[in-house]
């Protein structure tokens, strides 16, 4: 399996600023459907079948060094999150994030309102099971909610607010992400 990380803009502004846009796609499935894999939790829940995956976005991330990262859907299991946001913490760039659903701030949903879900406020799976994990994203492992919400939480907020930025394209999720983990 493999993925292709390719620079969608690379840009020098003034004061010899690089940024870099990035998307990715696959060149074939990451994920083989073995058993064994979906029987294995610490595969699935710590995104080792990403690792490598992940080191060669890094690596070509240290290529270029750029002074701002933008990223924008962090879903569908195309990158190991925690060893992203371990690379933008180290190398000391500003990191624009512009969220386009609310995936970011819960425990797995994207449009928690459909069914009148507030546990993404106080932490999801704390009152249940998530009533949207039957839909999309896929996941592989009912009932992680919690955890993944935790290590969300911990992920996204690790990086200082002075140099990551979220951008949102609407009124209706401002109000989400005022009221979410992400200090304001």
């Amino acid at each position: 399996a493999s993925c292709v990380a390719r620079v969608t803009s690379l840009g020098s502004f003034r004061h010899g600023v690089k940024a870099i846009g990035m998307s990715m796609r696959l060149k074939s499935p990451v994920f083989p459907r073995s058993a064994s894999m979906f029987n294995d939790p610490f595969r699935w829940e710590t995104g080792v079948s990403l690792q490598g995956v992940t080191r060669r976005l890094l690596h070509q991330l240290d290529g270029i060094n750029p002074d701002v990262v933008h990223i924008h859907c962090l879903l569908g299991y195309y990158v190991n999150i925690e060893m992203l946001f371990e690379w933008l913490l180290r190398h000391r760039c500003r990191v624009i994030w512009t969220l386009h659903d609310c995936w970011a701030i819960t425990g797995h949903c994207i449009h928690f309102h459909s069914v009148g879900c507030d546990q993404w406020e106080s932490g999801c799976g704390l009152a249940g099971l998530c009533p949207l994990q039957d839909t999309y994203p896929e996941t592989f492992r009912k009932g992680m909610e919690k955890w993944t919400y935790e290590q969300k939480k911990r992920i996204f907020t690790s990086l200082p607010t002075d140099r990551m930025t979220l951008v949102v394209p609407s009124e209706w999720l401002k109000r989400y992400i005022d009221r979410s983990f992400f200090p304001s």
